[in-house]
This record gives C-alpha cells, sequence and structure tokens, in this order.
C-alpha cells in the first residue's frame, strides 16, 4: 500500500489516510490496520529507523484518533469546511464536545495516576501545570526586571481558560510529549480538551501552556493553537535559581528567549565573580602561608625569585616581543631593589 506524504502545509486527515470524507468507520479502521503494519516501529524494524516514517505514522494515528470519534469528527468536518457552519451547528456540536471531554477526563484518571508513578520513579517527564484557551495577562508583569528568589509569578488572564494538566499527562509516552498542530487541528481535539468558549470559535486564537519537571529540573513553553509541541526540549528549560516565566502570548516566542538570555547571562555572571573571589582568597591565603613561614630578611629574595622564574617563563614561551622586553628590563630593577 503506498502512503501519501504530506506535502508543505498540508495537514487534512483525510488526505493523509487516503480515504473519502464519506468514508464509514469500518473503512476508516481498515485503512488504518495497513498503515500500522506498514508504520509502526513494532511492527516494521525499517520503520523504526526512518524518522520520517515515524513522524508520519505519528500523524497518521492522531488523524485516526480524531476521525473515529464522532464528535471530532463532526468538528474536524466543520472547521475544515466539510459540513455546514450555522449557529445551530456550532452550539450542538460545541456542547457535545465539551460533555465528551468531560468524560473522558474522568475515565483517564487512572491511567494517568500509572503514568504519572512511572514518570516519576525514573526522573522522567511530570506535568506540573498546564492552561488552555486564551491566555493573554490582564495585568501584565514586567519579568526584565529583578524579581525575589522566594516570589512565584502571579498571573491574571483575558479567559476563557481551562486547566488541563491532567489531560498533558495522559498524551505523555515514554517521557515523551507530541502534540501535533496544523491549520485545521486546534488543541481541542485532543482527549479531555474542549474550547473553553463553548462557542468553537476558530478565528480567535487560544494558547497552551505547558510547566513540567523533567530529569528534576524545571521546564516551560507555551505554544499557540495551531503550533507544534515536542517536549522534554532544552529551550524550555529554566535556568537554576531563576522563577519560571508563566504563559507568555504576547509575542511569546521572542519574548521567552530575551527574557532567558538575560537570566543566563546574569547567571554565567555572577558565576564568574564567585570564582574570581574564591581563586583570589586563595592566591592571598597561599602568598600569607609563604610569607609568614619564611625569615623577614629572605621575604624580598624569596618574591624576587618567584618575578625572576616568571620572567624567564614569559620569555621563552611568549609570541609578543614587546612585552618580553619589558619583562627583561624590568627584572634586574627588581632584584637590584631586593638586594
Amino acid at each position: 500500500m503506498a502512503f501519501p506524504m504530506i506535502p508543505e502545509g498540508e495537514d487534512d486527515y483525510y488526505r493523509l489516510l487516503g480515504i473519502n470524507p464519506k468514508s464509514s468507520q469500518d473503512e476508516i479502521k481498515a485503512v488504518y490496520r495497513r498503515i500500522v503494519m506498514e508504520l509502526h516501529p513494532d511492527r516494521n524494524p525499517q520503520a523504526a529507523a526512518d524518522p520520517e516514517r515515524l513522524s508520519l505514522f505519528s500523524k497518521c494515528s492522531a488523524a485516526y484518533a480524531v476521525l473515529t470519534d464522532p464528535t471530532n469528527r463532526a468538528l474536524y468536518d466543520l472547521v475544515s469546511g466539510y459540513s455546514k457552519n450555522t449557529p445551530q451547528e456550532l452550539a450542538r456540536i460545541a456542547a457535545l464536545k465539551k460533555s465528551d471531554a468531560l468524560r473522558k477526563l474522568e475515565l483517564m484518571q487512572a491511567t494517568v495516576q500509572t503514568k504519572l508513578s512511572e514518570e516519576l520513579h525514573k526522573g522522567g517527564l511530570i506535568i506540573e501545570k498546564a492552561l488552555y484557551g486564551d491566555l493573554r495577562r490582564v495585568n501584565y508583569r514586567s519579568y526584565d526586571e529583578e524579581d525575589e528568589e522566594d516570589v512565584e509569578p502571579t498571573f491574571e488572564f483575558a479567559g476563557p481558560f481551562i486547566d488541563v494538566t491532567v489531560q498533558v499527562q495522559f498524551l505523555v509516552e515514554e517521557s515523551k510529549l507530541i502534540i501535533h498542530g496544523g491549520s485545521n487541528t486546534p488543541k481541542s481535539f485532543y482527549p479531555g480538551f474542549y474550547d473553553p468558549s463553548d462557542q468553537l470559535d476558530y478565528t480567535a486564537e487560544n494558547f497552551l501552556y505547558v510547566r513540567y519537571l523533567f530529569r528534576d529540573r524545571v521546564h516551560e513553553v507555551t505554544v499557540g493553537e495551531h503550533d507544534n509541541l515536542h517536549a522534554p526540549l532544552r529551550a524550555h528549560v529554566v535556568p537554576v535559581g531563576a522563577n519560571w516565566i508563566g504563559p507568555v502570548v504576547e509575542d511569546y516566542q521572542e519574548r521567552r528567549k530575551t527574557i532567558l538570555g538575560v537570566r543566563r547571562q546574569k547567571k554565567r555572571s555572577q558565576q564568574a565573580a564567585w570564582v574570581l573571589a574564591i581563586g583570589s582568597v586563595l592566591v592571598f591565603g597561599f602568598l600569607f602561608v609563604k610569607v609568614k613561614s619564611k625569615p623577614h630578611g629572605s621575604v624580598l629574595n624569596w618574591l624576587s625569585s618567584i618575578i625572576h622564574a616568571s620572567s624567564s617563563s614569559s620569555s621563552i614561551t611568549t609570541t609578543q616581543p614587546a612585552l618580553t622586553s619589558t619583562q627583561v628590563n624590568l627584572e634586574p630593577t627588581l632584584v637590584t631593589n631586593a638586594n
């Protein structure tokens, strides 16, 4: 069976699976079974070694999950233009979607507890907080200013938004989180998610914020409604000793890079200052012990011998003749003064 590769920007679920929008549930399942045999890494060793096949299988799985769920399929057909968009249909599907999401949220609780225990045991990916909806801040707080380390950020959002911490943990598999985006695939298609506005208004941009632990390091990321999310990533790491930022919607990617860049630079400067201070203490301590252990009359001779040895070494290894000449000219003067 030949599987369609997705052209750039193409994310139509029906085209991806190679089926008709009017296909029955049985037809969709039959096609997906053939896809599994061809692309599942456990069924086909060649697919396991091919990143493109693995990515295609992940997208096919997402398409299958949506199209075999009656509520999500109705929602997808509406968003993609395969069914009529009327106020009555929008209200009906919105109510169905919310009811279905809450039902799935109850069913996934036990599974999430099992996954959470496994991830905790191996120091894997643990979702601390996840929010979905209109995360624009009403009272915006500047993070370019220095914050107290023991004060955590607090926010007020425009809303509406919902807490999806359990739903996102449910999506974690083997310490990896993959949430696909696309022009026709809002985050509300995922299990337990629904549009917080209850109006299926996909012209408004919702955001997904996720704060998570991985190997005991705090990470956080904010993505748009139709953006991909892959975790864990180094780009999500919150520097040690710094507060997490929280959802940043306004130019969120660029602002996040700027904030984290400032924090990392500040941390490097603090580390360099500590190294310099500790080094200075060690050097002065060494000199103090040496000077104290020698007779008073030989202290200057000892210092002169150190300078002489240093100058001799520099004259051999240096590649700058002018600097070497200066050192040589100073050397006899110091020795003379010492005597």
